[in-house]
């Protein structure tokens, strides 16, 4: 719940973080004068060290940029390995459709000398159901 404070309480009223759960500032405002001069004594130690450590800046910045690369190499390596598989998934599927024809025609030759289906089912190991589908799908595409 969010309360509002009165103007006369200088306090600022409470917010919410994203939790939703209610924080309260912990420096009165009139603190800012005090905290914007301990920034600018932060600031310039930061840029005194960062002129007196270059070097080390430097070594930084190219072992940072090294590990950057070699994920991007890590990553392009597995991009070609995707790829690869991709090209090995297509040309089985080809593999896979040119062995369902072949036992689509055997199927059919069974069939047409007179050998009974939940024999030539039984022998594909399927069920006869599957078969009788099967068979018509067949049907339907020679007739379309």
């Amino acid at each position: 719940m969010i309360r509002f404070v009165s103007d006369g309480a200088r306090q600022r009223r409470p917010t919410r973080n994203p939790a939703g759960v209610e924080q309260r500032c912990r420096r009165p405002q009139s603190d800012t004068t005090e905290s914007a001069g301990r920034h600018d004594r932060h600031q310039e130690a930061t840029r005194k060290e960062a002129a007196v450590d270059k070097d080390e800046h430097f070594k930084l910045l190219r072992a940072s940029s090294a590990k950057v690369d070699g994920l991007l190499a890590e990553l392009q390596s597995i991009r070609d390995q995707e790829a690869a598989l991709q090209a090995q998934r297509v040309k089985k599927h080809e593999e896979l459709k040119q062995a369902r024809d072949e036992r689509m025609k055997l199927m059919t030759a069974a069939i047409d000398d007179k050998v009974p289906k939940a024999q030539v089912a039984r022998a594909l190991g399927m069920d006869r159901t599957n078969l009788y589908k099967l068979l018509e799908g067949k049907d339907d595409s020679a007739e379309a």
